[in-house]
């Protein structure tokens, strides 16, 4: 029941010597077809392999409708290094559809955390299975111009984010 489609193409070239198994990658695009006839919460977006019907994991990480702009983390099940190119398709256009997302899909086991920082206010979320969730403290403040969707500023004094203790965070290296 999706009536539209684009191939979304990765050079590999562009990837290192290795094949990488169930990557999550940045897809950020904006394109005039996602905001004529995707749903305006981009429910009906959805990602396969190649073959156009193996489902793959993603996450909506922001859209906005009214100029089709699309930030969204995918999880390509393999990224070919250099030898070849891989193609994922995105299909919308489904009126009918309900969210297709899998957030914690695309952040496999052995992610512990994953804060995308876009949340304006006092607690930022872990799209994990984990949900190392965390909560501003001391003055740190949302800033809208980060990289990708948002940031938060620090002062270099005693601002942080808290992360509650999780035996999910237990094998990670912390630098004092």
């Amino acid at each position: 029941s999706w009536t539209y489609r684009k191939n979304i193409t990765f050079n590999g070239n562009k990837i290192g010597e290795d094949n990488l198994s169930n990557f999550p990658i940045l897809i950020n695009i904006t394109d005039a077809n996602l905001s004529q006839y995707a749903q305006s919460d981009g429910d009906d977006i959805l990602f396969t392999q190649s073959d156009g019907t193996t489902k793959i994991n993603h996450e909506i990480q922001f859209y906005n409708s009214s100029i089709g702009y699309l930030v969204a983390w995918v999880q390509v099940p393999t990224l070919r290094n250099q030898t070849a190119n891989t193609t994922i398709m995105m299909y919308y256009n489904n009126s009918a559809a309900s969210s297709q997302q899998n957030r914690t899909g695309v952040w496999i086991s052995n992610y512990s955390m994953a804060h995308h920082l876009e949340e304006n206010g006092t607690q930022v979320n872990d799209s994990t299975q984990y949900r190392n969730n965390g909560t501003v403290r001391n003055g740190a403040f949302f800033n809208s111009s980060g990289w990708i969707d948002g940031s938060y500023s620090f002062d270099g004094a005693d601002d942080f984010i808290n992360i509650s203790n999780s035996s999910s965070l237990d094998d990670i290296p912390v630098n004092n």
